[in-house]
């Protein structure tokens, strides 16, 4: 019994933690709707991954640097079509947050947020 309570309990505090995370990216995207910032970035790397009994993953890792000329690293999970159209080193637009220009997000994942929020695409 006391080895089920424990399960349960790691069962629930990652999901509370997945669910944290969303709401996380939730907000950063709608900062990034609100007042992002266009510079074009770098592809860093570009990875693809399996996680056991789920479907494929494709990540890409980039650089940017904002209008101060600070450098900073972000990265996003994207689709197969994208992801297979991306080379290590192409440039890649890229929208950042003018408060907190450590957070960002690829220019068409935040125009989809702007599209939520009907707003004009950036």
């Amino acid at each position: 019994m006391g080895a089920l309570m424990i399960a349960c309990g790691i069962a629930v505090l990652i999901l509370i933690l997945i669910m944290a995370m969303a709401v996380r990216r939730g907000l950063q995207m709608k900062l990034l709707a609100a007042e992002g910032c266009l510079t074009e970035g770098t592809v860093a790397t570009l990875s693809k991954t399996r996680p056991r009994g789920g479907s494929r993953k494709y990540r890409v890792s980039y650089t940017y640097r904002d209008n101060f000329g600070r450098s900073y690293r972000g990265g996003a999970v994207i689709n197969y079509e994208l992801w297979s159209n991306l080379k290590v080193g192409s440039p890649l637009e890229i929208v950042y947050a003018a408060s907190k220009p450590q957070v960002s997000g690829m220019r068409e994942m935040v125009n989809l947020a702007r599209k939520a929020l009907k707003k004009e695409p950036i």
